[in-house]
This record gives structure tokens, C-alpha cells and sequence, in this order.
């Protein structure tokens, strides 16, 4: 072998990948169920502040194609992971989010741009969600 970075090795010297040595099966994974605290996943600016697009008024054509469900459910499919009382979690968070995306799209529908007390409603419409869906919580 040579000494190149820019080369991909995909087996070691012995001839050996992650397929031939897989890592132990028997060793524990533990959930400690930290990321299902969080109903939201929002994006984060330069300056760490949590922005929430709308996409019903930037992509109207892709927004529909997105489910919603909490980002930590796709753990759910794998027996380890999976447990009964994880669903009514899942579920609950599901709806507060579905709950979001229906004020989104009534934003959208009755969106007029450069209305600057229109945006002051739907921002404190917005806030209001948010802060009940955390009490809730």
C-alpha cells in the first residue's frame, strides 16, 4: 500500500473491511431517550437562533411531500429501540407538529407580502404555539 490520503482503501493491510470484522453484536446500545425530549427540530442561524421556514410559501410543490414526524421516530424501527411507550410520545409530538404545519398553510394562503402587522400576528400566532406546546410538554 502507499502512503496516500486522497486514495480510498477500502480494506486494510490484512485484507480485512468493516464487513469481514464487524463491530460486536452482543455489545449493549443504550437509549437514554434524550432526543425524543424535543418535539421541534428547527433549523439554526449563523448566530444559534432557531428559525422556522415556511415552505408552503417557498416550495409549494415539495412541502406537501414531507411527513412531519418527530426525527427521533425512525429509531423506532429496529426491535432494540422500539417500546410500547414510546408511541403515544411519538404520536403526541406527530400532532403538535401537524398542529404547526396547519398555521403554516393558513399563513401561506392568507399571506400578503410586505404587511408588517400581518407579520407581527402570525409571529405572535406562531409564539403562542410554541410556548403552549412547550407547557404541555
Amino acid at each position: 500500500m502507499e502512503d496516500n490520503d486522497q486514495k480510498l482503501y477500502f480494506y486494510d493491510v490484512q485484507g480485512e473491511s468493516v464487513y469481514t470484522n464487524p463491530p460486536d453484536s452482543n455489545a449493549p446500545v443504550i437509549d437514554h431517550a434524550l432526543d425524543e425530549l424535543k418535539v421541534w427540530a428547527f433549523n439554526l442561524t449563523g448566530f444559534n437562533q432557531e428559525v422556522i421556514r415556511n415552505q408552503y410559501v417557498e416550495g409549494l410543490w415539495d412541502a406537501p411531500k414531507q411527513t412531519h414526524a418527530p426525527f427521533w421516530g425512525q429509531k423506532l424501527f429496529t426491535p432494540s429501540f422500539y417500546k410500547e411507550d414510546k408511541l403515544p410520545t411519538f404520536y403526541r409530538q406527530w400532532n403538535r407538529r401537524l398542529g404547526l404545519e396547519l398555521i403554516k398553510m393558513r399563513h401561506a394562503i392568507y399571506n400578503n407580502p410586505g404587511d408588517v402587522e400581518q407579520q407581527k400576528k402570525m409571529k405572535k400566532e406562531i409564539e403562542s404555539f410554541l410556548g403552549e406546546t412547550y407547557r404541555l410538554e
